[in-house]
């Protein structure tokens, strides 16, 4: 007799828990998909900053290097870059288009989100300072507002903002040319 009332006792047991799998699964599900959605805009984030760091890496790059032809050359050659090295879906040249069309909408599009700043960087002191006369390092700074998010508009936050700040420093290098003509080395 204690028998059955084991058993009969089971299978209520295993009636009443009949359907809580799928109650689990559904709540696990909801959790899965908000990490999964998290972890699309966060990865499009960081693509977008790592874009803009090398488009910007490049562009302090390129001025630093035409500093010997000018301080407008250098602006010039920063802007140039920028455009050749587009963040995310920002392309303003294609291959075809003229390049000085494309440079003009960009700076249509972003005059006030980027900063090129001319002068010296000191070692010493790891600092960059502003100066006029005969500079020797380009320090650029671009930021990119109002980016969109995928996701986080559930949230309430659909909009991100990125910047990326690089300074480059020409230096001149002393080239030496031996000519061995006794044949002793």
């Amino acid at each position: 007799n204690s028998q059955r009332t084991a058993t009969r006792q089971q299978r209520r047991y295993r009636r009443s828990r009949k359907g809580a799998i799928i109650v689990l699964s559904a709540i696990l599900m909801i959790m899965m998909m908000a990490m999964l959605a998290f972890t699309i805009d966060l990865g499009y984030m960081y693509t977008m900053e790592s874009q803009l760091q090398r488009s910007v890496d490049a562009a302090a790059l390129a001025g630093a290097g035409s500093l010997v032809n000018g301080d407008d050359e250098s602006n010039e050659k920063v802007v140039e870059y920028l455009v050749r090295n587009p963040v995310g879906r920002n392309v303003v040249y294609s291959g075809s288009a003229d390049m000085s069309d494309s440079i003009s909408l960009f700076m249509q599009e972003h005059s006030d989100d980027l900063e090129v700043k001319l002068g010296h960087w000191d070692a010493d002191t790891a600092t960059f300072s502003e100066s006029g006369d005969q500079p020797s390092t380009v320090s650029v700074k671009m930021t990119y507002a109002n980016n969109p998010l995928f996701f986080a508009r559930f949230l309430g936050n659909d909009r991100f903002t990125i910047s990326a700040e690089s300074i480059a420093m020409y230096q001149p290098r002393d080239i030496l040319v031996v000519l061995d003509f006794s044949g002793s080395m």
